[in-house]
């Protein structure tokens, strides 16, 4: 990989609208059973990072746009004590877009959003534990499951994807009806409330077994995702419900791995974003929004329909690039816009990476992961959803004090479905109550 690289063509994006209510830096983290040892991990970092350069970069300015430079400092493992996903510095002694951070049992990685989409940071994490735990003297095989060290970074691999198939998608596209599936034009139901200070994010985790949800979710005939996405917004809906006249749609965005429907290798961001639309005005049930996300994933989670999202953005990178107007000026448009077309027509994001598949060897080692997706400052509470064995942590992450919704979540998996749940969490100013 040469030292400079362009952005990809949804990292272009992050640079501008990113800030301290909009860090664009996620969390993946793995729970081991025993504490880890800081010097293990920084011979872990040391020996992984190679094998992802599309990590090792620092963001640079040009006159009419950023671009990725190779980063040379040697990263550090830093113990965990701030809030998760607070956002990079920035400036000449701007820290390193890759954080690796460790806390007892909990190894957590935190990476801008500009680099790589979820699957280039699974993959990552996997290989970094991988490592740590043959440096531990473990007897762990990669079992085809973990990129190894050793192996070169391919060309796939560091690819835009985005690029690749555009001209396929074009035609393609020819084939597909324009009409939207929601009406976008419509501001979404905002989650509001009073942010902390000073400003962080309340994470809490709870836990439950896949198999025992798995088994409810059956019963209407709906998937893990599908069941916790109504859920999710079944909450939201009861809050709403205390302002009566407020009849914004709830509108929950759902990113998509658009590996699965494109095939490629690349480790840079390459997914896209479908929506479900809840109507407030008129009485809901979760049986009812369960039926509606289920009939709502059906047509949005389609090759077609995720085509014209590809199209979008490379349409929307070749305007970019073609119009020559000064950095200062772009990032004030992107900003306006992604403000008015994105945060204010959502209410909030629900992300799940599935299941994280480790090799057998290495399972008796860790004991369950998180997802934690930052909040941003029209959506302060976002979830995120990943599971380890049969281990599903679903995490919220908010910036706002009142923390309702997360408290009715879990009671509600916890009373009224009769699952065991492990609830934990930051203390980020003992809020959570």
């Amino acid at each position: 990989m040469s030292q400079w690289m362009k952005l990809d063509n949804i990292g272009i994006v992050y640079p501008a609208v990113a800030g301290e209510n909009n860090s664009a830096v996620y969390r993946f983290s793995l729970i081991f059973t025993e504490r880890l040892e800081a010097g293990f991990l920084q011979q872990a970092l040391d020996i992984s990072l190679p094998r992802y350069p599309m990590l090792q970069q620092k963001l640079r300015k040009g006159l009419f746009w950023r671009y990725l430079e190779k980063d040379e400092r040697r990263f550090l493992v830093e113990k965990d004590q701030y809030y998760p996903c607070r956002s990079m510095t920035k400036g000449p002694e701007a820290e390193p877009l890759v954080r690796v951070l460790y806390y007892e049992r909990r190894l957590s990685v935190e990476i801008f959003h500009g680099l790589t989409d979820g699957t280039g940071a699974v993959e990552f994490m996997k290989t970094l534990a991988f490592v740590y735990l043959q440096l531990k003297g473990y007897a762990v095989e990669a079992e085809d499951l973990v990129r190894l060290p050793q192996e070169a970074f391919s060309q796939e691999e560091g690819e835009d994807s985005f690029h690749r198939y555009y001209a396929e998608l074009v035609e393609e596209k020819k084939e597909e009806p324009l009409e939207d599936v929601i009406e976008r034009n419509r501001k979404a139901y905002q989650i509001e409330g009073e942010y902390f200070e000073p400003y962080g994010n309340q994470v809490v985790h709870g836990i439950i077994s896949v198999a025992a949800l798995k088994e409810i979710a059956a019963r209407q005939g709906a998937s893990i995702n599908e069941y916790l996405l109504a859920l999710v917004i079944y909450m939201i809906y009861k809050r709403s419900a205390l302002e009566p006249g407020d009849k914004r749609p709830i509108r929950v965005s759902v990113p998509v791995n658009l590996r699965q429907f494109f095939p490629s290798r690349t480790l840079r961001n390459f997914f896209a974003v479908t929506y479900i639309d809840i109507p407030c005005n008129r009485e809901q049930s979760l049986e009812r929004i369960v039926e509606e996300v289920k009939a709502q994933m059906q047509v949005n989670i389609r090759r077609p329909r995720l085509l014209r999202y590809i199209v979008g953005h490379q349409r929307l990178e070749k305007i970019m690039i073609a119009r020559f107007l000064p950095l200062l000026l772009k990032d004030g448009i992107v900003r306006s816009l992604f403000l008015y077309y994105n945060d204010k027509l959502r209410t909030c994001t629900v992300s799940n990476m599935g299941l994280l598949r480790l090799p057998k060897s290495m399972e008796p080692y860790v004991e369950s992961g998180e997802l934690v997706f930052y909040p941003t400052a029209s959506n302060p509470v976002n979830c995120g959803i990943l599971a380890v064995k049969d281990r599903l942590t679903i995490t919220f992450a908010r910036s706002i004090k009142d923390g309702l919704i997360v408290q009715q979540f879990f009671r509600h998996l916890s009373q009224n479905l009769g699952l065991e749940v492990a609830v934990y969490g930051n203390e980020w100013r003992d809020i959570y109550r």
